[in-house]
Order: structure tokens, then C-alpha cells, then sequence
């Protein structure tokens, strides 16, 4: 879910919490995401513009 108003995006169905009010360069801490993408297996790729990165959050293995 992204906030554009918030310039946030909350990653929902990973462990782990995610804080979408700081910046930082953990995993949980995204700085000025500016996109998202999928591959075919359903892991996402977030494009963290101030920290100059890509990070990949894996899609979830178990069904539903």
C-alpha cells in the first residue's frame, strides 16, 4: 500500500515490522520510496530513492 501523502509505502504479509514514518537504512526503514515492481514469482522490488537502493521482499511460499 503506498501513501503518497505520507511518501510511504507499508509492506503487508512480511515478519517483521515495518515503520513508515522514519527514514533509515534498515530493511523496515525505507527513505523516499519511489516505485514498485513484481517479478512472475511475485516477489516485489521497492526502489528506496534517497537511500540509492533496490530492496526485494519475497513473495509468500505458503497457500491460501
Amino acid at each position: 500500500e503506498a501513501g503518497a501523502g505520507d511518501r510511504a509505502i507499508q509492506v503487508l504479509g512480511q515478519n517483521g515490522r515495518f515503520d513508515t514514518k522514519t527514514c533509515g537504512v534498515a530493511r523496515q526503514g525505507l527513505c523516499g520510496p519511489t516505485s514498485i515492481s513484481f517479478d512472475g514469482a511475485g516477489d516485489a522490488y521497492v526502489a528506496d530513492g534517497i537511500n540509492s537502493r533496490v530492496l526485494e521482499y519475497k513473495a509468500s511460499k505458503s497457500s491460501q
